[in-house]
């Protein structure tokens, strides 16, 4: 299942990434760039970070206000 539809993150990746040792959804950002972008794979993310028996779904460090327009995204 793709979590992250902005970088085509899936599940299978961010889980490798708390595997690795991300703990906190800063630092999934930091490693893999889910959440960094539109911001709406945040609450998913939380929730397979609470599901893990290492993660912990505090808030990023700097969270997305906005979502990004397809423009800024770079999209036509």
């Amino acid at each position: 299942m793709i979590v992250c539809s902005c970088l085509g993150l899936s599940e299978r990746r961010i889980r490798a990434d708390i595997e690795s040792g991300a703990r906190t959804l800063d630092e999934l950002a930091r490693g893999c760039g889910a959440g960094r972008d539109c911001g709406a794979c945040v609450l998913d993310l939380a929730d397979i970070l609470a599901g893990s028996a290492n993660g912990s779904p505090t808030r990023p460090a700097n969270p997305p206000h906005e979502p990004r327009t397809e423009a800024q995204r770079g999209f036509p």
